[in-house]
């Protein structure tokens, strides 16, 4: 039996972006400064190109790739 999260209980589902940026765990954040991209990222990891894999566990590295098909049916998501 399939059991479906219900998508009206998000964040954000039916108060938009504006219940989003006032939940607290977003308290800190200076929205204004983010839209003027006024703003420092907390965390930069260092990298060296775009294959550049040092910051990913290695127990998915080393996993063959899996090719998946996504459904797209808006009911199903």
């Amino acid at each position: 039996m399939l059991t479906f999260k219900n998508k009206k209980k998000r964040l954000g589902a039916l108060g938009g972006v504006e219940e989003v940026k006032k939940h607290p765990w977003f308290e800190d954040i200076d929205w204004d400064a983010i839209m003027k991209k006024d703003t420092e990222v907390p965390y930069k990891p260092e990298t060296e190109g775009q294959t550049f894999l040092d910051n990913f566990d290695a127990q998915f590295t080393r996993e063959d790739p899996i090719n998946s098909i996504v459904d797209t049916n808006p009911a199903l998501l």
